[in-house]
């Protein structure tokens, strides 16, 4: 904001698709991406498709083999004749911060980090002092991977107005984002129904909830696909927005992976998929009483685990599942091959009591644990199976060799 005259004016840069002030409509200035070389090629295209941007996208820095990609405004940014901070909304997936700096007529004003957000999709603002007292072009030199979604520079006295940006709700370690034009129906009653299932689950996982979970309700026009109920990347899980608030909305099977993040990597596909499909089925009969409907979702998996493997994976007796890599994406596996995913670890369940999920949730959530360093030392995903098998019989007491070779590992 600067000050001219008794009228105050908003300074602000949209770097996606534009931002919200409460002066004026959506607008945005000219910009363009540079890479640091004499010739200025532009890397193309408005920007990435980013959830959490305020106009749905955000401009990439620091990415690929080539160093020295940076975002250039020319027509800069208006400076306040008062003590002035520069603004940034950004957002950094890695665990490290980036270094960046922002130069003013080639001259360096500003030189920080950048905290990780822990999301690409979680933008953040942070400010630094800012010295200069012309209006010329600026640069921003990222030295890592960043995107940036708005530049703001106001004065020392003044912060972002929360109306240029999607809202965020909070509550301790939960939160819940709006993508752009999302809106969040009755926030407290959608932190509710997120904080009782994570309750639920740390107690049926046996791990803690990780430190910050993130809801983002997403427009149902940028919905990617309408055969998908919820997903979820890192920590953040992805909802509809119209469907957020519903009190049947329940998505545990996507907050389980959430908490799966607390193990170790390498962990088999199929004992995350099936872990998800039990945390889900947990809380169906724990917090809504649906007993009929785990009734019904089971009722074929017995069927399921005692025919005989050969027919139904068309390669012999081995089971696609268990060559699936965790994490992977793009992986072509039939909707069957997680039934059969669900099935096992029901049927392990059954067998052993609910309380094997939480012994095993734990063991995979410590590096130390000699079952853990035979699975990280397994050189490919049918080894990885075999090895956390002989870990869950060491946990268990029971040989688990014969159900899983009859069921294709």
């Amino acid at each position: 904001m600067n000050k001219r005259g008794g009228i105050e004016w908003i300074l602000l840069a949209a770097l996606g698709s534009g931002c919200r002030s409460p002066q004026q409509p959506r607008s945005w200035p000219h910009w363009e991406a540079e890479r640091d070389r004499e010739d200025n090629r532009s890397l193309g295209g408005r920007g990435e498709s980013r959830f959490g941007a305020s106009g749905g996208e955000a401009w990439g820095g620091g990415f690929g083999s080539e160093p020295g990609h940076h975002l250039c405004l020319r027509d800069g940014l208006p400076v306040p004749d008062v003590l002035a901070r520069i603004w940034l909304r950004y957002s950094v997936a890695g665990k490290e911060p980036v270094a960046f700096r922002v130069s003013c007529e080639d001259t360096v004003k500003v030189e920080g980090q950048l905290p990780s957000t822990g999301h690409g999709d979680r933008f953040e603002w942070i400010s630094f002092p800012w010295t200069a007292t012309r209006a010329g072009p600026l640069q921003i030199h990222p030295e890592g991977r960043l995107r940036l979604d708005q530049v703001a520079i106001l004065p020392e006295d003044r912060t972002p107005s929360p109306e240029w940006s999607p809202p965020v709700v909070r509550s301790g370690g939960l939160e819940v984002r709006a993508t752009d034009r999302s809106k969040v129906f009755d926030a407290p009653w959608v932190l509710k129904i997120l904080r009782e299932q994570c309750n639920a689950l740390e107690a049926f996982l046996g791990i803690p909830c990780p430190p910050l979970v993130t809801l983002m309700a997403v427009h149902p026009e940028e919905w990617p696909d309408p055969g998908t109920g919820a997903f979820q990347s890192g920590t953040l899980v992805y909802l509809r927005a119209d469907e957020l608030h519903f009190a049947w909305r329940n998505y545990p099977h996507e907050l389980s992976h959430v908490f799966q993040e607390r193990w170790v990597e390498g962990v088999p596909l199929f004992f995350r998929e099936g872990v998800a499909f039990l945390s889900a089925m947990h809380i169906e009969r724990l917090l809504f009483g649906r007993e009929e409907l785990v009734a019904q979702r089971v009722s074929g998996f017995r069927e399921l685990l005692a025919d005989k493997p050969a027919p139904r994976f068309g390669q012999g007796s081995k089971n696609p599942m268990f060559d699936a890599k965790a994490n992977s994406v793009g992986h072509p596996l039939s909707r069957e091959s997680y039934e059969w995913a669900y099935a096992i670890l029901w049927e392990m369940q059954e067998a052993l009591g609910s309380a094997f999920v939480g012994n095993m949730s734990r063991a995979l959530s410590d590096p130390s644990h000699p079952g853990v360093r035979a699975l990280q030392d397994a050189q490919d995903e049918r080894s990885k199976c075999r090895a956390l098998v002989r870990m869950m019989e060491e946990l268990t007491g029971r040989d688990w060799q014969p159900a899983f070779r009859r069921w294709g590992l």
